[in-house]
């Protein structure tokens, strides 16, 4: 299952969609979390594959805050439009509770547990980041992942795809293959990947024969 397909797995398990899979998945691993407030390791093979399509569903998520929950401080899209680890380095790399929620943080009214005193520079990071957290709005309600990389806040395939190809991860030699029709999309694929016995790949797995073309008497891999 490829990246993007993952990345709408989880987008639907912490959207909360109405289906008995992922209900099993919820029950079994997320219970009142988000997905990553969890950890793959040591989980069903499914699950750990899920957690390969983790760094780009980060990238095209945000939160609507509710209660905090689902949050996590310092790694999620939630006040601004960047995570506050980005916007707040200094503060971020002297804070013991790294992977604390902001219902958690809230609790102990946003006390950091920073390492070390603050330099000037770091104040001036605590007086902007109290600023913003003034403007922070609760609820009694769940928190709810929105997809940042649609204006209509739901996951499309299409978007995380082009949002990919723009950041160099997919192939762009091989985005023309897939508007074939099948069956040759899936012998081109197989071909691209070296799965199709040619006379070469069968003289490099069995060591006989010629790895040479019989119609154009050329070498074809």
């Amino acid at each position: 299952m490829n990246t993007v397909l993952l990345a709408k797995w989880i987008f639907r398990l912490d959207r909360g969609d109405n289906s008995m899979a992922l209900e099993v998945l919820r029950r079994k691993y997320l219970k009142d979390r988000s997905f990553c407030q969890t950890n793959q390791r040591g989980a069903s093979q499914f699950w750990q594959g899920l957690g390969k399509a983790r760094e780009w569903y980060e990238r095209g998520t945000k939160w609507r805050l509710g209660n905090g929950k689902k949050i996590r401080f310092w790694h999620d899209v939630w006040l601004g439009n960047c995570p506050l680890k980005i916007k707040f380095p200094k503060l971020f790399r002297i804070s013991r509770q790294q992977d604390w929620s902001v219902m958690e943080l809230k609790e102990v009214e946003w006390n950091l547990d920073l390492r070390r005193r603050l330099g000037n520079d770091a104040v001036a990071e605590w007086n902007e980041l109290q600023e913003a957290l003034e403007l922070a709005v609760f609820s009694a309600e769940e928190d709810t992942v929105v997809w940042a990389l649609e204006t209509s806040g739901k996951f499309s395939t299409k978007s995380l795809y082009r949002f990919m190809k723009h950041s160099g991860t997919v192939d762009l030699r091989m985005t023309g293959m897939w508007k074939v029709k099948l069956p040759l999309k899936i012998f081109l694929w197989m071909l691209w990947h070296h799965r199709v016995l040619t006379g070469e790949q069968l003289k490099i797995r069995k060591g006989k024969g010629s790895e040479k073309c019989k119609t154009a008497n050329t070498v074809g891999n």
